[in-house]
């Protein structure tokens, strides 16, 4: 079933769109953090994976896989290569979407999800490159929650002090 740090609002009107809300897992950088994604269910649904479309509120690229132009790369959703268990197929669900998005993109070391550098894993310089990464993710999950409550007090009319 769907995670409790997992929302999802459907629209009774437009059945092939909903918009989710993915709080970032406790233990990683992206703690306390939460990643908005539209996404749009092509007609050939569940037979093509539907098409997610990240909202940020930050200046930087959080994660290799989420890009600032709205991009979420996972094999999963054929945005990156793939095989197996990897790759959509008409047995495949949305749950199963949600839940690679918040295990293989929002994890504890981030940094090695960028392409080629899972080989600097368990040398030192992978492990000093994976701490900064994550002290840039930290310090810029703060700021886009900051920026998402100056945005929801501006709408609500509310002032900050």
């Amino acid at each position: 079933s769907l995670p409790s740090d997992i929302l999802v609002r459907a629209y009774e009107d437009r059945m092939d769109v909903m918009s989710i809300l993915i709080y970032g897992p406790e233990g990683t950088p992206y703690e306390n953090t939460f990643f908005a994604f539209d996404v749009h269910f092509p007609r050939d649904y569940p037979k093509s994976p539907p098409i997610f479309h990240y909202t940020t509120y930050s200046n930087t690229q959080l994660n290799p896989n989420l890009y600032q132009d709205g991009k979420v790369c996972v094999s999963l959703l054929g945005t990156w290569v793939g095989k197996g268990t990897e790759v959509w197929t008409d047995k495949s669900n949305m749950l199963q979407a949600l839940l690679s998005i918040q295990a293989l993109i929002l994890c504890r070391e981030p940094y090695f999800n960028e392409a080629g550098y899972t080989k600097q894993q368990g040398t030192n310089q992978g492990k000093e490159n994976s701490r900064l990464y994550n002290e840039m993710v930290i310090l810029k999950a703060a700021e886009v929650r900051y920026k998402a409550l100056v945005v929801t007090c501006y709408d609500c009319k509310i002032k900050l002090v």
